[in-house]
């Protein structure tokens, strides 16, 4: 029986897109990694990723200076991946070198984060 290459196997958790010139990160969750990186590497290729600030440096820099690194597998449902999301984000935060411009709160809600204080984002 054939292995499965390395590439394919699913891997459920949080990721960081690492950009290599400025150290920013931009910290997700995914239920696959791999085809999880294809889309975002493909909406980042064709200029349409939802992160600005991400798509800003990408479109800059360039696809190679881009790291796509997969750092926890997650187990459980949404509330689980986004308590391993709000960890890195807490963690990486205080130094501001992410992309993400939301805190996620585990059961729902997103927070703006704005020169050290929580928003609650309005829903338009």
């Amino acid at each position: 029986m054939p292995k499965e290459s390395p590439k394919k196997k699913i891997q459920r958790g949080v990721y960081v897109i690492r950009c290599k010139k400025n150290g920013k990160k931009y910290i997700g969750g995914t239920n696959n990694f791999y085809v999880g990186m294809q889309k975002r590497r493909s909406a980042l290729n064709n200029g349409v990723h939802r992160n600005k600030h991400l798509q800003k440096d990408w479109n800059r820099y360039g696809e190679k200076n881009f790291a796509f690194e997969f750092i926890e597998s997650v187990s459980g449902g949404k509330e689980a991946m986004q308590k391993r999301e709000q960890h890195y984000f807490e963690k990486w935060k205080p130094a501001g070198n992410l992309y993400n411009i939301y805190q996620r709160r585990p059961g729902g809600g997103k927070f703006k984060y704005l020169q050290g204080k929580y928003h609650q984002k309005k829903n338009n």
